[in-house]
Parts: C-alpha cells; sequence; structure tokens
C-alpha cells in the first residue's frame, strides 16, 4: 500500500471502528480527545499513536518499532505503529 491515499482510506476506516470518534485536519488527519490529539497520519502515511510512558516502552519492544515521526520532528509520546499490525 504506496499511495497515501490508500493509507488515508485505511486510518478513516480504523477510525470508524470507534464512533466516539472523528477524523479531524485536513493536511495532516489527527484524532483527538478532550482537546488533545491522540493518534496522527504523518506524509509519508505512516499512523503515530499517543500513549504513556510506560505503554510506550512496551509497544516499542513488543512491535520491534521505534517513536512516530511527523515532518521529520520526533512526536513526544506518540510511537510508530508498524505496517504488520
Amino acid at each position: 500500500m504506496d499511495n497515501w491515499q490508500e493509507k488515508l482510506k485505511l486510518y478513516d476506516e480504523l477510525i470508524s471502528k470507534c464512533p466516539r470518534f472523528e477524523r479531524l485536519g485536513k493536511t495532516m488527519p489527527y484524532t483527538s480527545a478532550n482537546g488533545y490529539m491522540f493518534s496522527a497520519l504523518n506524509k509519508a502515511g505512516e499512523i503515530g499513536i499517543r500513549f504513556s510512558k510506560e505503554i510506550q516502552e512496551k509497544y516499542i519492544q513488543e512491535l520491534d518499532t521505534t517513536f512516530f515521526l511527523s515532518y521529520g520532528a520526533k512526536m513526544k509520546g506518540y510511537i510508530l505503529i508498524p505496517k504488520k499490525c
């Protein structure tokens, strides 16, 4: 899945599974709750999700992943969701 539009469609499908949330943002799609962004889709079509520090460390190890980058900057609190998930 190399096309950004296809990745956006997948991101929207994931979000649609939880009717409490809606996708926001036109150029950088994201979701938020109580004014805090908790997921995003970057320009590379990668998904990042925000977790507590303890959960970040757990998932980084279990999923063999790393921190999420957006516009070349490390997003504090976000991990990159690997393609295999």
